[in-house]
């Protein structure tokens, strides 16, 4: 079996103290969400997605949720590209937790890079 690299920073504690550590500035920016194998070598991914313009305004949402244990992220130059990101992540580790395909982000033309929108 091999590890595919998520292209993410982290993971981190998916805590609001760890998310404003972590993310900050405003942008856009793709995530995963999920916890860590016991041996701490492994990152499960349960959850992905995206913010077109506050990443972090995302995470806290997510945390104050309190439904995943840690975060991965990495921020974008525009919504287009976290897009991709988030569409390259939801092909290729199909996440559980997600049960559409990413939408592509609002006024924008673009598509899907694996062609499926």
């Amino acid at each position: 079996m091999s590890i595919i690299n998520t292209g993410l920073f982290g993971s981190f504690p998916l805590t609001v103290d760890s998310v404003n550590e972590a993310v900050r500035g405003l942008g856009a920016g793709a995530y995963a969400l999920g916890y860590r194998s016991e041996d701490g070598n492994s990152f499960y991914i349960q959850y992905v997605g995206r913010s077109d313009t506050n990443l972090n305004a995302r995470l806290l949402s997510h945390a104050n949720e309190g439904k995943y244990l840690r975060f991965q992220y990495a921020f974008f130059d525009n919504a287009i590209q976290a897009f991709n990101k988030e569409c390259w992540l939801y092909h290729t580790f199909t996440p559980k937790d997600n049960y559409i395909h990413p939408d592509k982000p609002n006024g924008v033309s673009c598509k899907c890079p694996f062609g499926c929108l």
